[in-house]
């Protein structure tokens, strides 16, 4: 049997996966801004969308993030690029529709937070950084409560 080297062996996993594994379906539902309902095959899938949180309920702009989800996919077909699942096994995406990634619009909307811990993404960090600096969205407060922080509040 031949030697591959290692690094060619990652990168055509890597190409393999993301072309094999992208798919499509139509929006039934939107749970949160950040989390919509597929329909793909006769199932299912609950989306979540990958490098971002927005706010949770209970928070400001949390139901403008949620509308804003809902107008621009429900109902329509959607592509999805898994990347990978959360540890609470949920399937974490892009998602594409009619050519543009919501997850970029959401946070450039100043409607989420980029997840930089769990998801570091220099497109992400670029759009909250402007979203910020134009005050849009969540970031015309001057201290917004991140999901995570205002969760822990919560418990």
């Amino acid at each position: 049997m031949p030697y591959l080297k290692p690094g060619l062996i990652a990168c055509w996993i890597i190409l393999f996966s993301s072309a094999c594994w992208a798919w499509q379906g139509q929006c039934v539902g939107v749970i949160d801004g950040d989390t919509i309902i597929v329909m793909h095959e006769n199932q299912e899938f609950r989306v979540n969308l990958y490098g971002l949180e927005c706010p949770e309920k209970g928070q400001p702009f949390r139901d403008m993030a949620r509308h804003y989800t809902y107008r621009r996919v429900c109902g329509k077909v959607v592509q999805i690029k898994p990347l990978l699942r959360d540890s609470y096994g949920r399937t974490q995406a892009w998602v594409y529709v009619g050519g543009r990634n919501l997850n970029h619009d959401l946070v450039g909307a100043g409607l989420a937070w980029h997840n930089f811990e769990d998801a570091p993404n220099p497109e992400l960090k670029s759009l909250e950084k402007e979203a910020r600096a134009r005050k849009r969205g969540l970031w015309i407060d001057s201290k917004p409560i991140p999901p995570l922080a205002y969760r822990k509040t919560r418990r």
